[in-house]
């Protein structure tokens, strides 16, 4: 047993609530922003009972890194195609005007992640989801490595 859950799921039943709690929290930090995102609200979302929340997860912050370490997941992107004929400047508004369109989308929650990272004491939560965000990062440099020989 892991100090993130009480109860893994085994069964689907139990998989499919785990992911319900996971969504409802994710569109919780969404909505709301981190101090928002507590537990009776976000167990109604999917019809769970907030003691069952308990019954899977130590606390609040247990679960709100659960559903952070799932949005991430769920994230990755495929690395980002460049056409042959597209230039760096295209390239560069390309990829600028996808980062700041998910920033539109979920300031809160981006907000709520960055938070969660700079103040959480679980390393190795902090470390995993650095990596993965480190990963789409390069997701998004890599059509700009095809200008390479452009770039000053």
């Amino acid at each position: 047993m892991d100090e993130k859950t009480i109860h893994p799921p085994r069964q689907r039943r139990s998989q499919e609530t785990r992911e319900s709690l996971l969504t409802a929290t994710v569109g919780a930090l969404a909505d709301h922003g981190h101090d928002a995102a507590t537990i009776p609200p976000t167990a109604s979302a999917p019809g769970v009972a907030p003691a069952s929340v308990y019954r899977r997860f130590v606390d609040k912050d247990a679960l709100i890194r659960a559903a952070l370490l799932s949005m991430l997941h769920n994230s990755r992107g495929e690395a980002l195609v460049v056409p042959a004929d597209e230039t760096l400047p295209d390239t560069a508004r390309r990829l600028m005007r996808l980062v700041f369109q998910q920033y539109r989308q979920h300031p809160r929650l981006l907000r709520a992640l960055s938070r969660v990272l700079d103040s959480d004491r679980d390393r190795q939560f902090v470390a995993e989801a650095r990596a993965i965000v480190a990963g789409n990062l390069e997701l998004l440099v890599g059509p700009l490595l095809g200008h390479r020989g452009l770039i000053r």
